[in-house]
């Protein structure tokens, strides 16, 4: 599960955007009355399904749903992979990991479609086939994230291993 910071930032988050599905995930947490999942061996609160609707949002707000769904499963497939984090948080804080966690849009409100394609990738959907990178090619500047094998094209993003 995680920490007050988080539970913080997510009520904050649902008084600024009165997002009545984010104001009841808040309120299931502060409440404790939470409804964990599981994902293999980790816990998942209300507030890991926040993080990752948010990080989705963030990243691929504009992107079809199976574009929001493979960059959830981006997520949870590297929580799942033992090179990275065992965290949906940890996962999507490391530095300088995802656009939307250096840049702060994850504080921005979410939509419905990010909130669902979040719990479709915390179900185990992945439109990606296993992929652990993602990137839009007209924007990005690695030359490393380029050099990665290349599993599938979702709207504008590119999944890769």
């Amino acid at each position: 599960m995680l920490g007050k910071p988080l539970l913080a930032a997510a009520r904050d988050q649902a008084a600024d955007s009165g997002g009545a599905q984010e104001e009841a995930a808040v309120k299931s947490l502060h409440t404790g009355k939470t409804r964990e999942t599981t994902l293999q061996g980790a816990k998942l609160s209300p507030a890991d399904v926040l993080i990752l609707a948010r990080v989705i949002e963030g990243e691929a707000g504009g992107e079809p749903f199976k574009g929001k769904v493979a960059v959830g499963a981006v997520i949870i497939n590297r929580v799942e992979d033992e090179r990275f984090p065992d965290s949906i948080y940890k996962v999507t804080h490391q530095p300088g990991a995802f656009y939307a966690v250096r840049k702060g849009t994850i504080r921005h409100p979410i939509s419905e479609d990010a909130l669902r394609a979040a719990k479709e990738a915390i179900k185990g959907v992945d439109p990606t086939g296993g992929a652990l990178y993602f990137w839009n090619p007209a924007k990005a500047t690695s030359s490393w994230i380029h050099n990665r094998h290349v599993i599938t094209r979702i709207g504008n993003h590119v999944f890769a291993i």
